[in-house]
């Protein structure tokens, strides 16, 4: 974090931390630490503490518009689950349930994103089609 004024930085999360979003009220970090469990970090210092009901395979796709709950899903799901994970008690409920019509290859999930409202959503996916053959007779 730098400073705008003075110009002098600090860290805000231990080296190795990934998946970071900034609150809605722009007081907190919240991102995977390097063990790979969620962590909120205070952007006024302080130490780190857990996030409960975030797993180390959730993605975060948004805080809600409360700013008291986020957004997740896991990519490797089929059908994609988004939930949203109440913060402070670590409760998970299913927000929307994500599938393409022809799920033949589908992988992934990625760059799920939804409304506000929940109505509105996007997402991409990894699909891996192939083929097959057989061959008889071959000497």
């Amino acid at each position: 974090m730098r400073d705008l004024k003075s110009g002098v930085t600090r860290t805000v999360t231990p080296e190795g931390t990934d998946r970071a979003i900034i609150s809605p009220d722009g007081r907190e970090v919240i991102a995977r630490g390097p063990d790979g469990h969620y962590q909120r970090y205070a952007l006024d210092g302080g130490s780190a503490a857990p996030v409960p009901g975030l797993q180390s395979a959730d993605i975060i796709v948004s805080f809600r518009p409360d700013g008291r709950s986020m957004l997740v899903y896991q990519p490797w799901e089929m059908p994609g689950r988004v939930e949203s994970v109440d913060l402070t008690t670590g409760q998970r409920t299913l927000v929307r349930e994500l599938a393409p019509t022809d799920r033949v290859g589908a992988m992934a999930f990625y760059g799920v994103d939804l409304s506000d409202d929940g109505k509105s959503y996007v997402y991409c996916l990894d699909r891996t089609l192939g083929s097959l053959f057989a061959v008889e007779g071959v000497r």
